[in-house]
């Protein structure tokens, strides 16, 4: 019994070890090569606006931002006519929306981010190529990872920790 818990506590810690490294390098690689356009500059206009750089978005990608203040996503081609009164009718609605941060999905094209008021707003913003799909996938591997590894650890000290049991001995 003692034997087989250490079998399999090793098993579970070399898996683990083996799952949470794997992931980390590809969650570490999705993130350096799936974002693109980010920035926290905000340019001022001349109508009491500042916008952002200009993000172009590929089918698939997701626009995140994440802002103090209100932010609003406008097409490249609108971003002349934009203006306090009028932004509503310009603006692109969230797909989900959660505290100060938004993201759009199911876009195309360039755009920029757009906000209004008398000082330099904190505004971060982001193009992520394929969604935030994959990165949450494999950072959730890294966890279970972790979890295995840990797992095996307690279960191979419990193998090596118990005690054989007490056989008679046999006299021949």
């Amino acid at each position: 019994m003692r034997k087989n818990l250490l079998i399999i506590g090793i098993v579970l810690l070399v898996v683990g070890v083996a799952m949470a490294g794997i992931s980390t390098v590809e969650a570490a690689h999705s993130v350096s090569s799936s974002i693109g356009g980010a920035g926290n500059t905000m340019y001022p206009g001349t109508n009491g606006d500042y916008y952002s750089n200009n993000l172009n978005v590929s089918t698939g990608d997701e626009v995140l931002v994440v802002s103090n203040i209100h932010a609003y996503l406008i097409p490249s081609s609108d971003i002349s006519t934009v203006n306090s009164g009028n932004v509503g009718s310009y603006a692109i609605s969230p797909s989900t929306s959660a505290g100060n941060t938004s993201t759009y999905t199911g876009l195309l094209g360039s755009f920029y981010v757009v906000t209004f008021g008398t000082s330099s707003p904190s505004v971060s913003y982001a193009v992520v190529s394929g969604g935030l799909g994959h990165l949450i996938i494999t950072g959730l591997l890294v966890l279970g990872g972790a979890f295995l590894a840990i797992a095996g650890i307690v279960i191979a000290i419990i193998g090596a920790l118990l005690k054989p049991k007490n056989r008679p001995v046999q006299q021949f």
